[in-house]
Order: structure tokens, then C-alpha cells, then sequence
């Protein structure tokens, strides 16, 4: 693009042709150096990553440098179709000058002697103001220079490079002797899993990590599968010994009252609960012979009882130690050691007091798993539901009823609120509306208010009802 040249040589004509060109040069530095600085940035960027993706040093890229041509020339073509409008400058130079419209009438026709007076027109002060496009560009060059010419180094791997998984081998060999000392896992399954372990640092080289790390997930997914599911046959092993324990509380506190049927039933659901948990054996300890034999015969003693009830407390004590090293360790979660907290926790007496008043009508077994859950009521929102017979609709008669108007409107009203109670079954009257219901024939005259048109639409928005 051309810029305008003066048809004459006048001096003030000549101020306003190097403004302009003033103004234009600004702004092309201006622009140059904001885009020198995003040229910069991005092709650095794109060095780098062709340097970190072959691993070899750009000097074929040097080329790509020569784009800083493109990026000037654009910037000179916005900043001349960006200059400053001929007839503005000569107005804020005839502003400033105090010439009075002279410059500018000027343009339009010769002034004669009056040109004597425009003959020194003062030009303002430019000053370019880059300092943040400045630093930009400064930066972005010290950026593409450093990613051209500072050496990536890859990093070279050999077969012989070791690999560091120190750390994370010690976790899982801890983990395994902590199951081992615990008798979670037996020897030899202790032992498979020490041999994995030393397998896999024996194989763990830095030409191959993804192997090494795999491997070492493998394995720590193992032991934690197998620390849940011990942990998981301890809270069943706890819950049942907090039944067998409850249930022995109640037998020593009030069983002297029970029939010796309840009594025995009893007896035999103690011995089933005891047998159901030393058959997950998680607990690590067991009854003294003398309580095994008397619970098999079913004539254990007000004291045998309550000795019961402190053997099953240490044995549920065990159980909670070690889900606590466990969860220490973590390789449990804190849910599983809340479920082993409230077992065995419950009022003894109550439970025989239940145990007495509903024999016969359920077995004891029964009777444990409903007691503390609360009688009847309303229920719980997600309880099954119990549904009798349908009613069949066979010889039904249907009447039809045409409704009143004020039932039929109904479908208007708003729902406030839903009750419990019978519906209201009184007959209602005659329907009587209308605000002059109860007015008598006569002369009058009503006062009344014309809508107009526009208005109309904002009349009935206000009394619709939602």
C-alpha cells in the first residue's frame, strides 16, 4: 500500500506526511515485536519436541528462521492499514497549532497570504511504548536460542542399568511378613510369595521398567487380595462370635427362668454358633476342653457361662488386634474394622427376657436375628412390602357422576399438602357463586374500567394461575 503524498511542497503539508509516517513506523515495530515473540515460543516448542522425540540435534531446522520475515512484512501491511486518516491529522495538528480552521480549510482551497501563517506547524512528540512486547520478544528469543543450541542429552539405558524399586519392594516385604507373622497366609504361600518378590528385583532392569512395575503391581494386588479376604472372614468370625457371646450373657444373667426346652435350644445354637466360627479360624485361640465338653452336653454352669462369655471376649479381642495391624499397614480399609466395634455389645437380660416371652412362637436362631431390630411400625421407606390377595373386579358397577364445578376445578388448584387422615365424608350443599349472590333486583350502577388493547396481555399474566 502507497501512502497519500501532498500535491504540493508546502511545510505544513510536509509535517502531516511524516506524522503519519511516524505513527506507522511505531506501530509496525510494535506489531513486529509482538509477533516475533509468539514466533519464537512456538517454533521453540517445536524443537524441543522434535529434539525429545528423535533424540537427535535440529540443525536442519535452522531454516524455519526465515519465517521471521513473513511475520515482519504482516506486521508493516496491518500497521499501514492501520494509519491515522489524512484529514484527522491535519485536524489535531490545526488543534494543537491554534490555527484557527486555517490548515484545515487549506485542504480544501489555496489560502493566498494566509499560507505565511501555516508555514511553521509544530508536530507532537511520539514515543513508543513496547516495553512488555519488548521483553516478550526478548525472552522468546533467549527461548528458541537455548532450544537450539543447548545439548539434550538423552538419557542412555543399557541392559546392565539397574533399577530402583528399593522402596517399593520393602513395602510389599513387609506386607508379606506381616501376614506371615499374623498366620493369615501359611508358610509355603508365604514362602511362593518371598520367591515372586525376589524374581521380580532380580529382573528389574532399566532397558525394561514397564515389566519391573507391572510385575510389582501383580504382586501387591495379591497380597491385598489376600489380606481383605482374611480380614473379611474375620468380621464374619467376630459377628458370630458377638451372637455366641450375647447369647451366653443371657444364659449366666436370667437362665435360671428358662424351661429347660428353651434352655436346651439354647445350648444348641451356642454350640452351633461356636462351631460356625471355629470353622473360619481366624481367631488364633479356642476353648478350654472343659467349656467344649459342656457346651456339647449342654450343661454348662452359671460360672461356665460367664467364663464362656470372657473367652469369647479375648477371642474377639484377638480379632480386632489384628484387623487394627492390618489397617495400620493399610492394607484394609477403616469400614472393615467398624464392623467388629458394636458385636457382642447388648443387654443380656433383655435378650433373655426376649428369649422368654417369644419361645415357641420362633426358634432361638430366629430370635437372635430379630432381637434389637424394633418392633412394629410403619417401617423402613425401602422395606418389602407384603401384599394380600387383589380384590377382582368381576360384577363391579360402575355409576357415572357428572362433577360439579367446583370439583371439576380441581385441575387449577395447587397441592399444599398430603395427610394420614380419613377423607371428609359430609355431603355438601347447594353450590352457590358469584359475588352478588345475595343481592337484590334493583336499580344501580356499577363502576367500571375500560382494558385497553395493550394492556390486555399484562392483565391476564397477573391473575393466571400457575
Amino acid at each position: 500500500m502507497r501512502m497519500r503524498i501532498a500535491q504540493d511542497d508546502a511545510p505544513h503539508e510536509k509535517s502531516i506526511d511524516r506524522f503519519i509516517r511516524r505513527v506507522v513506523l511505531l506501530t509496525a515495530i510494535r506489531r513486529s515485536l509482538i509477533s516475533l515473540a509468539i514466533f519464537g515460543f512456538t517454533l521453540g516448542l517445536i524443537v524441543l519436541s522434535m529434539k525429545a522425540a528423535s533424540n537427535r540435534e535440529p540443525g536442519r531446522l535452522i531454516w524455519l528462521l526465515l519465517g521471521i520475515i513473513p511475520c515482519v512484512l504482516i506486521s508493516i501491511i496491518l500497521a499501514l492499514r492501520r494509519r491515522p486518516q489524512r484529514a484527522a491529522v491535519r485536524a489535531m495538528l490545526d488543534l494543537r497549532n491554534g490555527c484557527g480552521g486555517l490548515l484545515m480549510a487549506r485542504e480544501r482551497l489555496p489560502l493566498g497570504e494566509w499560507d505565511r501563517k501555516l508555514s511553521r506547524v509544530s508536530e507532537p512528540r511520539l514515543r513508543l511504548r513496547a516495553s512488555r512486547p519488548t521483553t516478550m520478544a526478548a525472552a522468546s528469543v533467549l527461548f528458541l536460542a537455548g532450544a537450539f543450541f543447548i545439548p539434550l542429552r538423552p538419557l542412555i539405558v543399557t541392559a546392565d542399568s539397574p533399577l530402583d524399586i528399593a522402596r517399593e519392594t520393602q513395602e510389599i516385604a513387609s506386607d508379606i511378613e506381616l501376614l506371615k507373622k499374623e498366620e493369615i497366609v501359611k508358610s509355603d504361600e508365604a514362602a511362593s510369595l518371598e520367591e515372586k518378590l525376589d524374581s521380580a528385583v532380580s529382573e528389574a532392569k532399566g532397558e525394561d521398567p514397564v515389566k519391573t512395575w507391572e510385575a510389582l503391581d501383580h504382586l501387591q494386588a495379591e497380597v491385598s487380595k489376600l489380606a481383605q479376604e482374611s480380614a473379611d472372614k474375620m468380621a464374619r468370625e467376630n459377628e458370630r462370635l458377638g451372637q455366641a457371646q450375647a447369647l451366653g450373657e443371657a444364659l449366666s444373667s436370667d437362665g435360671s427362668t428358662l424351661d429347660s426346652k428353651l434352655m436346651s435350644e439354647a445350648m444348641k445354637e451356642l454350640q452351633s454358633q461356636m462351631q460356625t466360627a471355629a470353622g473360619d479360624g481366624e481367631s488364633g485361640r479356642s476353648l478350654p476342653s472343659e467349656l467344649k465338653n459342656g457346651l456339647k452336653s449342654g450343661s454348662l454352669s452359671r460360672e461356665q457361662m460367664k467364663q464362656l462369655s470372657q473367652s469369647l471376649k479375648q477371642m474377639q479381642g484377638d480379632i480386632s488386634k489384628k484387623l487394627g495391624e492390618l489397617r495400620d499397614a493399610r492394607m484394609i480399609d477403616t469400614s472393615t474394622l467398624k464392623q467388629c466395634e458394636n458385636a457382642g455389645k447388648c443387654d443380656g437380660a433383655g435378650l433373655a427376657q426376649f428369649l422368654k416371652e417369644n419361645a415357641g412362637k420362633m426358634l432361638v436362631g430366629e430370635m437372635m436375628d430379630s432381637w434389637g431390630k424394633g418392633g412394629i411400625n410403619r417401617g423402613r421407606a425401602d422395606a418389602p412390602m407384603t401384599w394380600t390377595d387383589p380384590s377382582t373386579e368381576k360384577g363391579a358397577k360402575f355409576k357415572e357422576q357428572v362433577l360439579p364445578s367446583s370439583l371439576a376445578g380441581l385441575k387449577d388448584s395447587q397441592l399444599v399438602g398430603r395427610s394420614t387422615g380419613a377423607p371428609d365424608r359430609s355431603n355438601a350443599g347447594a353450590q352457590q357463586t358469584g359475588a352478588l349472590r345475595g343481592a337484590t333486583a334493583g336499580g344501580g350502577s356499577a363502576v367500571t374500567q375500560t382494558i385497553l388493547p395493550r394492556h390486555r396481555a399484562t392483565v391476564n399474566r397477573y391473575f393466571e394461575r400457575r
